[in-house]
């Protein structure tokens, strides 16, 4: 069982034992020093929907390699960031409160076991401070993390989990064991994922 054992041991050594990180907690009299306005906020945001090279417009698949993108991109903008999981039987809602489905319109409705995006800590009007999920997949602009759960409440959801980590983890189990972004991570990601969805667009 030599080979088996190294085998084993090369698989979970991908893993981290760490437990996952406690939820961000809001703070107050502007004590958060990577909070930004919430008009940064909405900037920041737009600048991630207006990537084209992002395929937000593929709700099947590829959520850990855009969130992935977008830290980058923050990072870039000098804003701190995390990210959110959150898992079970999520339904993703779109803003006319109908289920999403790709290929639009009469293609198959789509359904979660789990979905990942950035967030970014944002100074609320009572002087508070926030984290705010950045997930163009899904609004229009930065939404509270209650909010986003909602967006993926759809008919038949069933959410049994949310958790924070930081920017680094690419993939996150259920049961917190993470995964950092392999080589090429995103690129191959995309490419794969860019090419499914052309072909189902009939692109």
């Amino acid at each position: 069982m030599g080979w088996l054992s190294d085998l084993w041991d090369a698989v979970t050594g991908v893993f981290s034992s760490s437990p996952p990180q406690e939820p961000t907690q809001p703070c107050t009299n502007g004590n958060c020093t990577d909070a930004i306005s919430p008009e940064r906020a909405q900037e920041v945001f737009d600048q991630l929907a207006a990537n084209s090279s992002i395929p937000f417009d593929y709700p099947p698949d590829c959520c850990y390699a855009r969130a992935t993108e977008m830290v980058s991109m923050m990072d870039n903008m000098g804003v701190q960031s995390r990210k959110v999981w959150t898992y079970g039987t999520l339904v993703p809602m779109t803003p006319q409160n109908a289920p999403v489905r790709f290929p639009p319109g009469n293609g198959q409705q789509v359904i979660w076991r789990y979905h990942v995006a950035p967030t970014v800590n944002v100074t609320q009007p009572d002087g508070s401070v926030q984290p705010m999920v950045m997930d163009p997949s899904l609004a229009s602009g930065p939404v509270t993390v209650n909010e986003w759960n909602q967006i993926m409440s759809g008919p038949g959801s069933n959410l049994s989990q949310t958790a924070f980590t930081d920017t680094d983890v690419w993939y996150r189990n259920q049961r917190g064991r993470i995964i950092t972004e392999p080589s090429n991570g995103r690129q191959d990601a995309f490419a794969g994922h860019i090419a499914t969805r052309d072909a189902a667009l009939g692109r």
